[in-house]
Protein backbone atom coordinates (compact mmCIF):
# COMPACT_ATOMS: atom_id res chain seq x y z
CA UNK A 1 0.00 0.00 0.00
CA UNK A 2 3.07 2.03 0.49
CA UNK A 3 4.85 2.01 -1.91
CA UNK A 4 1.33 2.16 -4.17
CA UNK A 5 1.29 5.30 -2.91
CA UNK A 6 4.81 6.60 -3.73
CA UNK A 7 4.61 5.60 -7.57
CA UNK A 8 1.46 7.63 -7.61
CA UNK A 9 3.38 10.91 -5.78
CA UNK A 10 6.23 10.02 -8.17
CA UNK A 11 3.69 9.72 -11.43
CA UNK A 12 2.24 13.04 -9.98
CA UNK A 13 5.48 14.92 -9.79
CA UNK A 14 7.58 12.83 -13.26
CA UNK A 15 4.47 14.54 -15.01
CA UNK A 16 4.34 17.85 -13.49
CA UNK A 17 8.37 18.01 -14.59
CA UNK A 18 7.69 17.26 -18.16
CA UNK A 19 4.81 18.83 -18.38
CA UNK A 20 6.58 22.09 -17.58
CA UNK A 21 9.81 21.60 -19.70
CA UNK A 22 7.27 20.48 -22.54
CA UNK A 23 5.46 23.92 -22.23
CA UNK A 24 8.35 26.32 -20.94
CA UNK A 25 11.73 25.14 -21.22
CA UNK A 26 12.08 23.79 -24.17
CA UNK A 27 8.43 23.53 -26.09
CA UNK A 28 7.41 20.40 -27.78
CA UNK A 29 10.44 18.18 -26.67
CA UNK A 30 8.36 15.53 -24.84
CA UNK A 31 7.02 13.22 -27.06
CA UNK A 32 3.31 13.44 -26.75
CA UNK A 33 3.04 9.52 -26.23
CA UNK A 34 4.86 10.37 -23.14
CA UNK A 35 2.69 12.69 -21.57
CA UNK A 36 -0.62 10.35 -22.50
CA UNK A 37 0.79 7.50 -20.93
CA UNK A 38 1.99 9.15 -17.57
CA UNK A 39 -1.43 10.35 -16.79
CA UNK A 40 -2.66 6.62 -18.06
CA UNK A 41 -0.17 4.73 -15.18
CA UNK A 42 -2.00 6.81 -12.41
CA UNK A 43 -5.41 6.07 -13.15
CA UNK A 44 -4.60 2.19 -13.04
CA UNK A 45 -2.87 1.91 -10.28
CA UNK A 46 -5.41 4.57 -8.38
CA UNK A 47 -8.04 2.76 -9.87
CA UNK A 48 -6.54 -1.02 -9.20
CA UNK A 49 -6.67 0.52 -5.30
CA UNK A 50 -9.90 1.89 -5.23
CA UNK A 51 -12.27 -0.47 -7.56
CA UNK A 52 -10.01 -3.32 -7.91
CA UNK A 53 -8.04 -4.96 -11.47
CA UNK A 54 -11.35 -6.17 -12.79
CA UNK A 55 -13.40 -2.60 -11.64
CA UNK A 56 -10.50 -0.78 -14.07
CA UNK A 57 -10.32 -2.79 -16.40
CA UNK A 58 -14.07 -2.58 -17.29
CA UNK A 59 -13.57 1.10 -17.38
CA UNK A 60 -10.72 0.84 -19.56
CA UNK A 61 -12.42 -1.71 -22.07
CA UNK A 62 -15.65 0.82 -22.01
CA UNK A 63 -13.60 4.07 -22.63
CA UNK A 64 -11.52 2.91 -25.13
CA UNK A 65 -14.90 1.45 -27.09
CA UNK A 66 -16.83 4.54 -26.25
CA UNK A 67 -14.14 7.19 -27.32
CA UNK A 68 -13.25 5.60 -30.42
CA UNK A 69 -16.89 4.62 -31.49
CA UNK A 70 -17.85 8.61 -30.77
CA UNK A 71 -14.53 9.68 -32.51
CA UNK A 72 -15.20 7.79 -35.94
CA UNK A 73 -18.56 8.69 -35.77
CA UNK A 74 -18.01 12.71 -35.52
CA UNK A 75 -15.62 11.98 -38.35
CA UNK A 76 -17.54 10.57 -40.39
CA UNK A 77 -21.43 12.46 -39.72
CA UNK A 78 -20.06 15.72 -37.84
CA UNK A 79 -21.96 14.09 -34.88
CA UNK A 80 -21.63 14.66 -31.54
CA UNK A 81 -18.33 16.68 -32.18
CA UNK A 82 -18.61 18.04 -35.43
CA UNK A 83 -16.94 18.08 -38.68
CA UNK A 84 -13.12 17.41 -38.50
CA UNK A 85 -10.37 15.50 -38.98
CA UNK A 86 -7.04 13.77 -37.81
CA UNK A 87 -4.02 14.35 -39.16
CA UNK A 88 -0.56 12.25 -38.71
CA UNK A 89 0.78 14.14 -35.67
CA UNK A 90 -0.82 11.42 -33.28
CA UNK A 91 0.69 8.55 -34.89
CA UNK A 92 -0.65 5.91 -36.08
CA UNK A 93 -4.70 5.42 -35.96
CA UNK A 94 -7.54 2.32 -35.47
CA UNK A 95 -10.31 3.37 -38.12
CA UNK A 96 -9.89 6.71 -38.23
CA UNK A 97 -8.98 7.79 -34.88
CA UNK A 98 -5.13 8.02 -33.29
CA UNK A 99 -3.78 4.82 -31.02
CA UNK A 100 -3.69 8.11 -28.42
CA UNK A 101 -6.97 9.15 -28.25
CA UNK A 102 -8.38 6.09 -26.43
CA UNK A 103 -6.02 6.17 -23.31
CA UNK A 104 -6.17 10.06 -23.50
CA UNK A 105 -10.31 9.34 -22.53
CA UNK A 106 -8.80 6.87 -19.98
CA UNK A 107 -6.95 8.84 -18.12
CA UNK A 108 -8.89 12.00 -18.75
CA UNK A 109 -12.06 10.70 -17.53
CA UNK A 110 -10.31 8.54 -14.37
CA UNK A 111 -9.33 11.85 -13.38
CA UNK A 112 -12.85 13.76 -13.92
CA UNK A 113 -14.59 11.00 -11.85
CA UNK A 114 -12.19 11.15 -8.68
CA UNK A 115 -13.12 15.63 -8.84
CA UNK A 116 -16.58 14.37 -9.25
CA UNK A 117 -16.40 12.07 -6.16
CA UNK A 118 -14.20 14.31 -4.64
CA UNK A 119 -16.64 17.58 -4.89
CA UNK A 120 -20.13 15.28 -4.11
CA UNK A 121 -19.31 11.76 -3.16
CA UNK A 122 -19.18 8.69 -3.49
CA UNK A 123 -21.92 6.31 -5.49
CA UNK A 124 -22.64 3.41 -3.66
CA UNK A 125 -25.79 1.55 -2.77
CA UNK A 126 -26.88 3.71 0.02
CA UNK A 127 -26.14 7.00 -2.01
CA UNK A 128 -28.88 8.95 -2.61
CA UNK A 129 -30.68 10.55 -5.88
CA UNK A 130 -28.47 13.70 -5.47
CA UNK A 131 -24.94 11.85 -5.63
CA UNK A 132 -26.15 9.07 -7.79
CA UNK A 133 -27.23 12.39 -10.71
CA UNK A 134 -24.70 14.97 -9.57
CA UNK A 135 -21.37 12.81 -9.32
CA UNK A 136 -21.47 11.85 -12.88
CA UNK A 137 -23.02 15.49 -14.16
CA UNK A 138 -19.66 17.19 -12.26
CA UNK A 139 -17.14 14.58 -14.01
CA UNK A 140 -18.86 14.91 -17.51
CA UNK A 141 -17.85 18.94 -16.11
CA UNK A 142 -14.95 18.15 -15.32
CA UNK A 143 -13.95 16.53 -18.95
CA UNK A 144 -15.47 19.29 -20.85
CA UNK A 145 -13.28 22.05 -19.06
CA UNK A 146 -9.90 19.82 -19.99
CA UNK A 147 -10.90 19.96 -23.28
CA UNK A 148 -11.47 24.03 -23.30
CA UNK A 149 -7.98 24.34 -22.93
CA UNK A 150 -6.07 21.31 -24.93
CA UNK A 151 -7.90 21.84 -27.95
CA UNK A 152 -7.38 25.16 -29.10
CA UNK A 153 -3.61 23.93 -28.73
CA UNK A 154 -3.73 20.50 -30.26
CA UNK A 155 -6.05 21.71 -33.19
CA UNK A 156 -5.89 25.31 -34.20
CA UNK A 157 -1.41 25.76 -33.01
CA UNK A 158 0.11 22.16 -33.55
CA UNK A 159 -2.65 21.02 -36.36
CA UNK A 160 -3.16 16.95 -34.33
CA UNK A 161 -6.59 17.50 -35.65
CA UNK A 162 -8.57 19.87 -38.64
CA UNK A 163 -11.82 21.66 -37.92
CA UNK A 164 -13.43 21.67 -41.17
CA UNK A 165 -15.67 25.20 -40.85
CA UNK A 166 -13.36 26.33 -37.82
CA UNK A 167 -15.28 27.89 -34.81
CA UNK A 168 -15.98 30.73 -32.68
CA UNK A 169 -13.90 29.55 -29.98
CA UNK A 170 -9.82 30.16 -31.11
CA UNK A 171 -11.13 28.18 -34.62
CA UNK A 172 -13.01 25.47 -32.25
CA UNK A 173 -16.88 25.05 -32.76
CA UNK A 174 -18.77 25.52 -29.34
CA UNK A 175 -20.30 22.23 -30.52
CA UNK A 176 -17.69 20.31 -30.00
CA UNK A 177 -17.99 21.13 -26.08
CA UNK A 178 -21.76 19.85 -26.16
CA UNK A 179 -20.78 16.81 -27.79
CA UNK A 180 -17.67 16.64 -25.19
CA UNK A 181 -20.65 16.57 -22.30
CA UNK A 182 -22.33 13.70 -24.12
CA UNK A 183 -19.78 11.44 -24.12
CA UNK A 184 -17.78 12.38 -21.09
CA UNK A 185 -21.32 11.80 -18.98
CA UNK A 186 -22.04 8.23 -20.74
CA UNK A 187 -18.01 7.10 -20.05
CA UNK A 188 -18.66 8.77 -16.17
CA UNK A 189 -22.44 6.79 -15.60
CA UNK A 190 -21.44 3.58 -16.87
CA UNK A 191 -18.27 2.85 -15.94
CA UNK A 192 -16.58 3.84 -12.57
CA UNK A 193 -20.04 3.10 -10.43
CA UNK A 194 -21.37 -0.15 -12.59
CA UNK A 195 -17.81 -1.46 -11.83
CA UNK A 196 -17.68 -0.69 -8.39
CA UNK A 197 -20.95 -2.12 -7.64
CA UNK A 198 -20.31 -5.68 -9.50
CA UNK A 199 -16.63 -5.87 -8.99
CA UNK A 200 -15.68 -3.76 -5.32
CA UNK A 201 -18.69 -4.19 -3.23
CA UNK A 202 -15.65 -4.52 -0.06
CA UNK A 203 -15.36 -1.00 -0.47
CA UNK A 204 -18.74 0.11 0.74
CA UNK A 205 -17.68 -0.38 3.79
CA UNK A 206 -14.63 1.76 3.66
CA UNK A 207 -14.51 5.28 4.83
CA UNK A 208 -16.80 7.88 2.93
CA UNK A 209 -13.70 8.85 0.82
CA UNK A 210 -11.30 5.88 0.41
CA UNK A 211 -9.44 7.86 -2.44
CA UNK A 212 -7.72 9.55 -0.03
CA UNK A 213 -5.49 7.52 2.77
CA UNK A 214 -5.88 7.82 6.15
CA UNK A 215 -3.84 7.66 9.54
CA UNK A 216 -5.48 4.64 11.34
CA UNK A 217 -8.03 5.96 13.52
CA UNK A 218 -10.47 4.37 16.02
CA UNK A 219 -14.02 4.14 14.86
CA UNK A 220 -15.15 4.00 18.33
CA UNK A 221 -14.17 4.38 21.90
CA UNK A 222 -13.69 1.45 24.26
CA UNK A 223 -16.18 0.64 26.41
CA UNK A 224 -15.93 -1.05 29.80
CA UNK A 225 -18.77 -3.93 30.73
CA UNK A 226 -18.01 -3.84 34.09
CA UNK A 227 -15.91 -1.77 36.61
CA UNK A 228 -12.73 -2.47 36.64
CA UNK A 229 -11.31 -3.09 40.40
CA UNK A 230 -8.66 -0.48 42.12
CA UNK A 231 -6.42 -3.42 42.98
CA UNK A 232 -2.86 -4.15 40.56
CA UNK A 233 -4.38 -6.31 37.72
CA UNK A 234 -3.35 -7.97 34.68
CA UNK A 235 -4.13 -7.38 30.69
CA UNK A 236 -4.07 -9.61 27.92
CA UNK A 237 -4.82 -8.66 24.18
CA UNK A 238 -6.52 -10.65 21.77
CA UNK A 239 -6.49 -9.32 18.37
CA UNK A 240 -8.92 -10.13 14.84
CA UNK A 241 -8.44 -8.55 11.86
CA UNK A 242 -10.53 -9.11 8.73
CA UNK A 243 -10.02 -7.73 4.99
CA UNK A 244 -12.46 -5.20 4.20
CA UNK A 245 -11.12 -4.27 0.64
CA UNK A 246 -10.57 -0.37 0.20
CA UNK A 247 -7.67 0.64 1.68
CA UNK A 248 -7.03 -1.55 4.91
CA UNK A 249 -8.85 -3.90 7.02
CA UNK A 250 -11.24 -4.00 10.32
CA UNK A 251 -9.24 -4.92 13.74
CA UNK A 252 -10.75 -6.17 16.79
CA UNK A 253 -9.22 -6.07 19.87
CA UNK A 254 -10.23 -7.62 23.03
CA UNK A 255 -8.59 -7.16 26.42
CA UNK A 256 -9.41 -9.21 29.09
CA UNK A 257 -8.14 -7.32 33.02
CA UNK A 258 -8.11 -9.76 35.92
CA UNK A 259 -7.64 -7.75 38.97
CA UNK A 260 -9.01 -10.64 41.07
CA UNK A 261 -10.51 -14.05 41.13
CA UNK A 262 -13.72 -13.24 41.78
CA UNK A 263 -14.38 -10.87 39.06
CA UNK A 264 -12.94 -10.14 35.83
CA UNK A 265 -13.29 -6.63 33.61
CA UNK A 266 -13.57 -6.93 29.71
CA UNK A 267 -12.31 -4.27 27.53
CA UNK A 268 -12.87 -4.36 23.19
CA UNK A 269 -13.01 -2.05 20.89
CA UNK A 270 -13.04 -1.96 16.96
CA UNK A 271 -10.07 -0.17 15.13
CA UNK A 272 -9.05 0.56 11.85
CA UNK A 273 -6.00 -0.54 10.67
CA UNK A 274 -4.01 0.45 7.46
Amino acid sequence: MRVSRWMLWGLVALFGVLTLINSWLIPHSIPTSVLVLIPVAFALIHGSLRYGWGGILVFVIISLVVSNALESLSILTGFPFGHYHYTDGLGPKLFLVPLLIGPAYISTGYLAWVIGNVLVGDIRRSAGKFTLFATPFIAAFAMVSWDICLDPTLSTILKFWIWGQGGGYFGVPLSNYLGWFFPGRTDRTSTPAFSAILTAPATWNTPSNPSTPSIPAMSAKPAMSAKSANTPSKLKETRQCFPSGGWGSFCRVTSTRKPNQRNTARLSSTLQCA
